[in-house]
């Protein structure tokens, strides 16, 4: 099984100053996240 965390806890539109957050979320061993995809363009997600 994998588990995730949702990034609705912290925002509704993720940015590059949630790299680090993102980080943090990894070395604690979820699997993934679940990206809100609300705001920004197809590019503000690429990466």
């Amino acid at each position: 099984m994998k588990i995730g965390m949702c990034m609705f806890l912290w925002t509704t539109a993720v940015s590059k100053k949630h790299e680090p957050l993102l980080r943090d979320i990894k070395a604690t061993g979820f699997d993934g996240v679940e990206i809100p995809i609300f705001a920004g363009t197809p590019d503000d997600y690429r990466k």
